[in-house]
């Protein structure tokens, strides 16, 4: 005969199986979702389309992107944003360093560099100096030039940034007097070295490529050797100007706390990503300038190397 059906009999035959749907939840594989990549600048500029080239070769690696832009403060609304996320590794950010550096040294932040995981760099690059193709200023020497003659105008693509530094190095080093203009990101920028609201900007050598030819004039490149997406070029070493170096680092990063085992997944997805023949052919296209693998190390030694640098300019960046 079978035993009448009670509610502790139930709750003794299903004891075992209880925790069966939670462990199936916390061990769900990694991605399971939709994974936010902040942008921190407009759409246009370098952050935005060698995100966009990787974005195709990540999600072949099982991910699904969903890119949003978080614009201002030179970054430290997405920073913000990304420091509040859960650390589950689905939030990831483009970064370019020296920028939470920056916020580090400068500014009242709840991060440091360190707070964020480091996932993987594709990108080490300098600056370059523009003018428009009709300007009387002609090379860099015409810009030093005309400095001392007049109040000259230099635009920066981001307020308390990497190339914010290097303007302020530049006039440092050089003694030079000039204003700086800022604009989020490189795309504002050469709109208005184009439509002749300031005098001189500058941005990325990929960018500036990709909208330079026949319309800006390229003075001068800021980096030891000349850019690949600029070879012609010359250095303001070779044109016989000496400024401490600040160099641009691409990178993704992750939210504090990730679990180690989610953030190597994603480093796997990045690396193997940008190891490919068909990547690098994409970003020389696309975006100008060849990808360079840079792990977290590398990317925490060119941290310690801005450090001191931006300490030296901290009362100038906080203006």
């Amino acid at each position: 005969m079978t035993p009448p059906f009670t509610r502790r009999g139930f709750l003794a035959a299903t004891a075992g199986l209880s925790v069966a749907p939670r462990a199936s939840r916390a061990g769900a594989a990694y991605p399971s979702q939709d994974v936010t990549w902040l942008l921190y600048q407009n759409p246009g500029g370098t952050v935005d389309v060698s995100t966009r080239i990787l974005q195709p070769f990540i999600e072949r690696a099982g991910f699904r992107v969903r890119l949003v832009y978080a614009i201002g403060a030179a970054g430290r609304i997405a920073r913000n944003r990304l420091f509040s996320a859960r650390p589950d590794a689905y939030t990831i950010m483009t970064e370019v360093a020296p920028g939470s550096i920056i916020d580090e040294l400068v500014y009242d932040v709840r991060y440091n560099a360190e707070s964020f995981e480091s996932i993987f760099g594709w990108s080490n690059t300098g600056f370059q100096y523009c003018t428009k193709a009709d300007s009387n200023i002609r090379s860099f020497v015409d810009f030093v030039a005309e400095t001392r003659r007049r109040r000259v105008t230099v635009g920066s693509f981001g307020r308390g940034g990497a190339h914010h530094l290097h303007i302020l190095a530049m006039r440092r080093d050089l003694g030079l007097n000039f204003d700086i203009v800022h604009f989020e990101g490189s795309s504002p920028a050469y709109a208005a070295v184009l439509g002749g609201h300031v005098d001189v900007s500058g941005g990325g050598a990929a960018s500036g490529q990709r909208v330079g030819v026949g319309r800006l004039r390229f003075l001068a490149v800021t980096g030891p050797n000349r850019e690949y997406a600029l070879p012609d070029v010359p250095t303001l070493a070779e044109q016989g100007f000496r400024v401490a170096p600040v160099n641009q680092i691409f990178f993704s990063m992750t939210t504090p706390g990730v679990p180690a085992d989610r953030a190597a997944v994603l480093r796997k997805a990045f690396s193997d990503a940008i190891a490919q023949p068909a990547l690098a052919e994409q970003m020389i296209r696309g975006s100008g300038d060849k990808p360079i693998p840079l792990t977290p190390e590398d990317i925490r030694a060119e941290h310690g190397r801005h450090r001191e640098l931006i300490l030296a300019f901290r009362d100038e960046l906080r203006r």
